[in-house]
Formats: structure tokens, sequence, C-alpha cells
């Protein structure tokens, strides 16, 4: 019977608790030293950095390998402590490590249906997910155009990235938030920020005029970056 996905994660978990904090040991060395082929790495990797003891740098170009290097947090540090400090089982392997903390956008916590659809994101290697948090109704801009001028400022970025020289081909999938109330709802707008590469917050209406327009790349973004959008009667021209 083969490793499950927890299996391969903890066993993921040691390599990376190997090397110096400092460290972004590469995906293939990662896959070498813990006996993990891409798809198998790949997986154990997303539930790492979705629970919290690792993060990831994913640039384009990585095949097999949904991401180019990875290391360990200071919560997998203490998941490593806390995991080899325990007797193993008789299967061999201790499959305890902590689930993903429910996200703070979601009072309701996430079901194993949420993470899942999370999950499937992450590993979408070929797609890229943008999604646009704005005021419905704004002073500053058209809520209708903003919608529009982003995702045209995204998917041209998408399509001059296709015609690249070695390329492999990625599709835009844009999506604006939705607003409301309700479990549904809320875990359905915390699934997609958190899901999404990039997450963008129109935020002229938040009460300080210098905020200007939030890009929040996701995950491992130290700092958003924020541009400062100029704010003509209608539009919101980036």
């Amino acid at each position: 019977m083969g490793k499950t996905v927890e299996q391969n994660a903890q066993k993921a978990l040691e390599v990376l608790a190997e090397k110096e904090p400092d460290r972004w040991p590469i995906a293939r060395d990662i896959a070498e030293v813990a006996g993990l082929t891409p798809p198998e790495l790949n997986d154990a990797i997303a539930i790492l950095v979705e629970a919290g003891p690792a993060e990831w740098l994913r640039p384009s170009g990585t095949a097999p390998f949904t991401f180019d290097r990875a290391r360990i947090t200071a919560r997998g540090r203490y998941e490593h402590e806390r995991l080899t400090q325990q007797p193993l089982p008789s299967s061999g392997f201790n499959t305890q490590i902590l689930r993903p903390p429910s996200p703070v956008g979601s009072p309701y916590g996430f079901s194993d249906s949420d993470w899942e659809s999370v999950s499937e994101r992450k590993a979408a290697i070929d797609k890229l997910y943008v999604v646009l948090g704005y005021q419905f109704k704004s002073t500053h801009y058209d809520s209708n155009k903003l919608v529009k001028n982003v995702e045209a400022m995204f998917r041209k970025t998408v399509d001059e990235y296709n015609k690249l020289p070695g390329s492999f081909s990625v599709e835009l999938c844009f999506r604006p938030l939705r607003a409301g109330y309700g479990e549904h709802l809320f875990n359905e707008i915390a699934r997609d920020i958190i899901a999404a590469d990039i997450a963008v917050f129109e935020t002229s209406d938040a009460g300080n005029s210098k905020e200007g327009t939030r890009l929040n790349m996701l995950p491992g973004a130290d700092s958003p970056a924020r541009v400062r959008p100029r704010r003509p009667n209608l539009g919101g021209d980036l």
C-alpha cells in the first residue's frame, strides 16, 4: 500500500527541517531526498503551505513541479518538533500534522470541501486566478468600467506572456468578489481570496485617500504592492 498524502507531507517536512531557516531548497532536491515523485511532492508541499508549516516560490516554468523552491516556517519547526517527540504508530508514520487554521475572512470556518477547492486551484499551474474586491457604488469611479479595466489589464499581461518563447499556455480566470451575508457566501469569498494567485482590492472608499489600489500576491507576499490610482469621474483608470 502506497503512502498517503499526509505521510508524504510529513516526509517533505522532515527534509525541509534539515535545512537552514534562510535556505530555499529547490523542488527537485526535495523530491530526491524525500523519495517522492513530482506529483507526490506537489501535493505534499501544497498541504504544508496551506496548513502553515511551509512556504513556497511559484514562478512559471517549473514543470513537472508546481513550485520552484520551498522552505520551512516557524510553525513548521514547531510541528516537526512536536511530531518527532511523539511515539510512532505501528505503521511507522506519524500522521498528525495540524490542519490549516480557519480563514479570518470566514467566521463560520472551512469544511473539507472548501479546502479541496482551494487545493485544486493552487495545483492548477496552467491557470492564473485573479479576484477583485471593490466598492460596488463609488464616487471615485464607475464600478463596471473598473472591473472591465482591471480584467483587461491582466488579460493583456497573460496574452503577452503566452507569446514569449518557451512559455506554457496560461489561462486567466478573473472573478469580481461578491457581497452579501450568510455562511455559504462568506466561505465562498474567503475561498476565492485564499485560492487566488493575485487578489486586488480597490480601496479608494476606505477613508484613506493615500491607500490607492492594493494588490496582494498570494501566497507568500511579505507586503502587498500598492498603486495610487488616478481618479477621473468615470473609469477607474489604473
